[in-house]
């Protein structure tokens, strides 16, 4: 159990990380308007998601323009979220202590 664990809290973090490190190179990309013919798939994804949420939008075709006050609230939203998953999470790690699933 503590070996899943391990693994599922590791390709999590893998995963937070590839995205984040996506998200930092497409918003340097926007605010120095370079062009976006090479992105990856995944970077690809994060501009989606930044135009979705309303912290980029499309000017023309294959130019974005970056809105800093749009990335600055969708920031703070996420920023919201993942301390509410992260004090449920915390309960329930709790709850499952308690219960004596980890063992004491």
């Amino acid at each position: 159990m503590r070996e899943l664990l391990r693994a599922a809290a590791a390709a999590l973090f893998l995963a937070a990380f590839a995205l984040r490190y996506s998200e930092a190179r497409v918003v340097r990309l926007l605010r120095d308007r370079i062009p976006f013919e090479r992105l990856n798939p995944l970077g690809r994804l994060v501009l989606r998601r930044l135009v979705r949420v309303g912290a980029a939008t499309l000017v023309d075709q294959g130019n974005y323009a970056f809105i800093p006050d749009g990335y600055a609230s969708f920031r703070r939203r996420r920023r919201v979220r993942a301390l509410l998953v992260m004090g449920l999470l915390l309960i329930v790690l709790l709850v499952l202590w308690q219960r004596g699933v980890f063992g004491r």
